[in-house]
């Protein structure tokens, strides 16, 4: 699968990073890229999709429900879905506890489109 096959939803509380994700991987040559601003809006687009979303770009503090605990809900409701998970927490048990998630990437705040580009890029290359 390339970039502009791959479908993305962004889960991000924040309007302006939610906004900012989503440009860049406009940029990038992701034609199919949907948003949420929280956990319930991402279900509910899920389940809504026409087409299959691939990968999951999530935040990890959120209201309501945090990113964390809907990685747990979609690790049950959609096993096959790839995750990143996007935070400004970088310490060693936050990326541990991300890890045990299942999660396929981790991203620290604030990242470069750069960033963003080379994990969704080996992600492919790892599923190919």
């Amino acid at each position: 699968m390339d970039l502009e096959h791959l479908s993305c939803l962004v889960v991000e509380d924040d309007e302006q990073a939610r906004k900012l994700i989503v440009l860049m991987l406009e940029d990038m040559g992701v034609r199919a890229v949907c948003a949420a601003g929280d956990a319930d809006a991402a279900k509910r687009l899920l389940a809504e999709a026409e087409e299959p979303v691939h990968l999951v770009i999530c935040d990890w503090m959120m209201p309501g429900m945090p990113g964390t605990d809907l990685v747990r809900e979609l690790r049950r409701t959609h096993p096959d879905l790839w995750v990143f998970m996007v935070t400004g927490r970088s310490d060693a048990s936050s990326i541990s506890e991300a890890k045990g998630l299942g999660i396929n990437g981790f991203l620290a705040k604030p990242f470069r489109a750069s960033a963003l580009e080379e994990k969704i890029r080996a992600l492919l290359a790892q599923m190919a």
